[in-house]
């Protein structure tokens, strides 16, 4: 832990905080933590855990940035991070209209049930559909693809061709 301490001078700081930045970006709109389900603090505390983990193994630039310079690579950090989280509702949102309406050709949208997250009624077999759906993406190690879209950035910065 001291290591990790004597690690955070100042470049270090900085660089530690556009990383946080990004994935406070991703862990705001993820889809597993919305309707608040899961609280504010817990989710800036588990950005702070992951930040902390990733943070050894990321390579930085040495660039000097000016303070604007710094506020623009901060809202460009929070904003890449805000871009894979909606891409992720997006997909998810996609997945819960096809198996909404798997159900609805099927005939069986009466047979709903009260879903207390979301609040409202939902089929069920829609809702098995998508549970099913969710196994299978993470089967296919869909979080680490996740994962490895956020934290390839900082190792291969974007090129302008």
């Amino acid at each position: 832990m001291l290591d990790f301490i004597q690690e955070l001078s100042t470049p270090h700081v900085r660089d530690f905080f556009l990383l946080f930045l990004r994935v406070s970006g991703v862990l705001s709109f993820f889809p597993f933590f919305e309707n608040h389900l899961v609280p504010l603090s817990v989710r800036g505390a588990l950005s702070l855990y992951v930040s902390a983990i990733f943070y050894p193994t990321l390579e930085f630039s040495n660039a000097i940035y000016t303070p604007e310079g710094f506020i623009i690579a901060c809202l460009c950090e929070l904003f890449l991070g805000v871009c894979a989280s909606v891409f992720l509702q997006i997909v998810f949102a996609s997945l819960v209209f096809a198996t909404d309406s798997i159900s609805f050709s099927m005939g069986l949208t009466m047979a709903s049930a009260y879903d207390p997250i979301s609040g409202s009624q939902k089929p069920i077999v829609g809702q098995a559909l998508l549970l099913l759906a969710i196994l299978i993406l993470l089967d296919l190690s869909f979080h680490f693809i996740v994962s490895d879209f956020n934290f390839i950035g900082f190792i291969v910065p974007p090129s302008i061709h």
